[in-house]
């Protein structure tokens, strides 16, 4: 998984700790400023996904596909 920083102009990678049939759990490692993102995603529908995040902002974000 690629996360993009359109602020930095920056690229993060962000590694899965875990893959099942519901979910994938990552966590994104910024060397920069030693700093850690741990993301849980669930499918929440057919085209809709929940990512769910601790680090220094706890907090949901929904993504629906728009076409």
């Amino acid at each position: 998984i690629l996360t993009y920083s359109f602020k930095q102009d920056d690229r993060l990678i962000e590694k899965t700790l875990l893959f099942n049939d519901d979910s994938i759990e990552t966590i994104c490692i910024n060397p920069a400023i030693d700093h850690e993102i741990f993301v849980v995603y669930k499918l929440i529908g057919k085209d809709s996904l929940r990512a769910d995040i601790k680090g220094d902002w706890n907090g949901t974000v929904d993504y629906i596909k728009l076409y």
